[in-house]
This record gives structure tokens, sequence and C-alpha cells, in this order.
């Protein structure tokens, strides 16, 4: 990422992620990478209970730009893309597979942001929060997709501190 010297303090930041997929899913063995207990927060969206995408069977490009309009005041926008590291594998947390491979490996694209007010410095925040998947290829083509259409995640917490 690059921080720049400018008014909010913009920070654009590339952002990769690969985590492998399994090549033959019935040879017996299981190549996929599980982070087993992994934070579900992070680099994939906004919350657990929203989260389509874990780091598995993945590559995931993406760009961030953050900006801090002032001390109390902070946000972010992130686009980023996705597809499967491995066709035949399931892109896990929704469950689709294709055995075959023949559905593509591309899932399509998501637009998030935040915007976060600290509205008593080290005591109360308030954030709020969406997100907007752009389903696509695979996610929509192979055999059990479901294809209900693109998700849209919208949500605001208040966090108290003491």
């Amino acid at each position: 990422g690059y921080s720049f010297d400018a008014m909010w303090s913009p920070r654009l930041a590339a952002q990769f992620d690969y985590a492998s997929g399994d090549d033959d899913p019935a040879d017996g063995d299981n190549n996929r990478f599980d982070s087993l207990f992994s934070v579900r927060r992070g680099d994939f969206g906004p919350l657990g209970i929203y989260g389509p995408f874990a780091r598995s069977n993945i590559v995931s490009p993406g760009v961030r730009l953050q900006l801090k309009p002032n001390s109390t005041v902070s946000m972010f926008v992130a686009h980023r893309g996705y597809w499967l590291a491995s066709d035949k594998d399931a892109w896990v947390v929704a469950r689709v597979q294709d055995a075959e491979g023949d559905s593509g490996t591309y899932l399509g694209q998501q637009l998030e942001g935040i915007l976060r007010w600290d509205i008593i410095p080290n005591n109360i925040r308030w954030e709020i929060g969406a997100a907007y998947y752009f389903k696509s290829g695979f996610a929509k083509d192979a055999p059990n997709a479901n294809d209900e259409g693109d998700s849209n995640f919208i949500y605001s917490q208040l966090t108290l501190s003491f």
C-alpha cells in the first residue's frame, strides 16, 4: 500500500489472497487449504453472518482506499474479484461444486464500504457498512448453484468499550 501526504490521509492498498483448492476431490487426498479457526472479518467482507468467501480454494485480487477525514472518523471502500483456485473443488462457504470442472472458476466481484465514527474516542464507536456481491460465472453456472441473484448486506453497530 501507499499513504499519500494529502488531506484526509488517503491510503491505497493492493490486496491478493490465494488459498489452494483440491485439484482432484475424488482421489482421497484433501489438498485444500483449511484455515481452521481464523477470524471471519478480515479481507473478505464485513461479518461472519454474511461472509460468502473464506480462505479456502480462492484466488482474490483487490484494491482498498482508506480515508481519515479527522481524528474521529475513518472510512474505506474496497473492491475484490473472486476465482476458485481449483475448478473441480468446492466454493467452500456456499457448498457449491462442479466435480467435472466445466463451470469455470470465476465467482464474481464484491464492493464493500465502511464508515466509522469514534463518538467518544476509546469508549463509543459507531460503524455502518455495506457489501454488494455481483455473482457471476461459477456462482451461477455450477450444477448445484443457487441463481437467486446478487447479494447485498448492510449493517450498523455500536461498540461500547470501558
